[in-house]
């Protein structure tokens, strides 16, 4: 029987308690793990905390940091969040390895590819890896929920079967509980409409990062690459037994039916978007059935981007409905709209591709 493969994201509002991180709450996840391992699991850790636990060790936490200060914290605080983890795992005989991963490394398909098969590698030693985005090194800020986002898609790398993010509230609920006592506990979610989007509060933590928009994002990659994603709460550790046990906690995010191949999600979900097609009816109905993007669609294009760019396509209403990876640049595009495919040579000099993204670069969202 093939391992389950488990990833758990835990964030600092659950590991770092008083700028110090949590043993009793660490040793326990260590304990979970060893019994578990013991069942054809494995396990994949991806865990925050290194800025709070920096800012902790440089007596500065209370204060506001920019983001030069935050990646100083991290740089700080990362090898002493390892050595806590080496120290309640090596108890239970298990051993741990550090992935430090940026944008960049998902972005880049060589790279993308090179660590999903040193995580796979790790598994096959039977090792856990202890994944962080590698903040240090990072250009962008350190945005909110990174790490949710983050845990998804070495969910998707990985083909992982569960994905558990561990919370600070209880899982997904109707209205933001904080403000509305009568907010009620969703416990599965099969499809993710736009009023959860709109309902999506967040978590009021002022430890952690992580809101509940991008546990959605989150969730919205791994049900669609066929990964089943729980949010619980981790301040009782003990939830992440019963998700193990397959008994109801926090809420569940169903896979959809229809699977997404991992090239096309990690076109839409690990690249950034250099640009903006807007589209017309016709080439969204095309796109909807499968179809690749022609020129004679393309209304208009907003920013400028070269050959092998991921842009995002909006509709008529201005909805971002598909991403994909383009076969010619801003420039030749906006030459080319609204004009047959057989017009493109004519127009341009040359003519590379028929469509201006095929379908097999394409993904509708």
């Amino acid at each position: 029987m093939a391992k389950k493969n488990i990833i758990i994201k835990i964030g600092s509002s659950n590991l770092v308690k008083d700028g110090k991180v949590d043993i009793d709450k660490m040793n326990y996840l260590s304990n979970i793990i060893k019994k578990y391992k013991g069942k054809d699991y494995e396990f994949i850790i991806v865990s925050s905390g290194a800025v709070a636990i920096g800012k902790e060790r440089m007596k500065t936490t209370d204060l506001v940091l920019k983001t030069k200060q935050k990646q100083a914290m991290s740089a700080i605080g990362q090898p002493l969040l390892m050595k806590k983890y080496d120290e309640a795992f090596s108890k239970n005989d298990i051993i741990t390895a550090q992935v430090l991963l940026t944008r960049d490394d998902l972005e880049n398909r060589k790279r993308y590819i090179k660590a999903r098969d040193t995580l796979l590698e790790l598994l096959e030693f039977n090792v856990v890896p202890i994944i962080n985005e590698n903040d240090t090194v990072s250009t962008k800020e350190i945005k909110i929920g990174d790490n949710d986002n983050l845990s998804a898609r070495v969910a998707s790398a990985v083909e992982a079967d569960i994905l558990i993010i561990l919370s600070d509230i209880d899982g997904l609920y109707d209205k933001n509980p904080s403000t509305n006592p009568n907010a009620n506990l969703i416990s599965e979610v099969k499809e993710l409409t736009d009023e959860i989007w709109k309902n999506a509060g967040g978590s009021g933590s002022s430890v952690g990062t992580g809101g509940m928009v991008t546990k959605l994002e989150a969730a919205e990659i791994c049900m669609k690459v066929g990964t089943a994603m729980y949010i619980i709460n981790g301040k009782d550790i003990g939830n992440l037994e019963k998700v193990l046990n397959d008994e109801q906690v926090g809420t569940k995010f169903i896979p959809n039916e229809k699977i997404v191949n991992r090239k096309k999600m990690w076109i839409g979900y690990s690249l950034r978007a250099q640009g903006r097609i807007y589209i017309d009816d016709g080439a969204e109905e095309a796109l909807k059935n499968g179809k690749s993007l022609l020129p004679s669609g393309i209304t208009r294009i907003k920013g400028s981007f070269e050959v092998g760019d991921m842009v995002s396509i909006y509709n008529k209403k201005r909805k971002e409905i598909a991403r994909g990876i383009v076969n010619y640049n801003s420039d030749e595009i906006f030459k080319i709209e609204r004009r047959r495919s057989e017009e493109i040579e004519e127009l341009l000099g040359y003519k590379s591709r028929e469509e201006v993204i095929h379908r097999d670069n394409l993904i509708t969202i």
